[in-house]
This record gives C-alpha cells, structure tokens and sequence, in this order.
C-alpha cells in the first residue's frame, strides 16, 4: 500500500469517527434533557407525596 492510499483510509477513518462523535453529542443532548425532566417530575411527585403525608 502507497502512502496516498494510506492517507485516503486514514481520512475516511476520520470523517466516520467525526460523524459518530456528532451522533454522540445530539444524542447526549436529548439524554441530559430526559434526564432533567424525569427528575423534575420525580422531585414534584416526591413533593406532593412530603406534603400530603401524616403531619399534615
């Protein structure tokens, strides 16, 4: 294999892992963005539940 071929799989490498890598980042974003609505949701179910439970 010459060096220009080498180059040419080197790059094609590159541009994957660059795709993937932004595949990542979307996915990540919708991920921290679940997660923050589960756990609001989760915090105000635990609200209601202290508030209306004995003692009050």
């Amino acid at each position: 294999m010459n060096l220009e071929e080498k180059n040419q799989k080197k790059r094609k490498i590159q541009g994957n892992y660059r795709k993937v890598i932004h595949q990542n980042r979307k996915a990540n974003h919708i991920n921290k963005r679940e997660i923050f609505i589960i756990s609001l949701i989760i915090f105000l179910f635990a609200l209601i539940y202290i508030l209306s439970g004995p003692g009050f």
